[in-house]
């Protein structure tokens, strides 16, 4: 647990992870795990610990409230917080940098298309279908069978 930077400590996992970093409990950085059972009563002391709950007095919560009497915990929130949103920054930036490379590569590919001719202008414009047979009328036709009410 030395590369564990960050624990969280909650009732409903999927919904914290969720909640403060906007991704699946699969999908969280190797610094953070996330506790809700037993595993609690074995935080060690001065664990870095963030909690979050969705439901009153679950289990994990009685968990931690008789761990904070026996060891004394990290539970600075302004700091577990901010190093959540440094995080979401980063990997902000990171997905933002990924995001703008392909759209410049597409619309690249797109002015090499247009340059060599081969855009949309130069498509044939497509067949329209055939008049129908049947006379254009003002409503549609009525319906063989008028709907009944159940209530009648």
């Amino acid at each position: 647990m030395a590369d564990i930077l960050l624990i969280i400590v909650t009732d409903n996992p999927k919904r914290a992870s969720l909640a403060l970093l906007g991704c699946a409990v699969e999908r969280l950085p190797s610094w953070i795990r996330v506790m809700s059972g037993p595993e609690i009563s074995e935080l060690q002391a001065g664990a870095p610990v963030l909690s979050i709950w969705f439901s009153d007095r679950s289990y994990a919560e009685t968990l931690l409230r008789e761990r904070r009497v026996e060891v004394a915990l990290d539970n600075d929130f302004g700091k577990h917080h901010g190093r959540i949103l440094d995080w979401i920054a980063r990997r902000d930036a990171a997905e933002k940098e990924i995001c703008d490379a392909y759209c410049a590569e597409v619309a690249s590919q797109a002015e090499a298309q247009a340059g060599a001719g081969t855009g949309a202008a130069d498509q044939h414009p497509a067949t329209t279908s055939p008049p129908s047979d049947l006379p254009f009328t003002e409503h549609p036709p009525e319906p063989s069978r008028q709907r009944q009410s159940r209530w009648t």
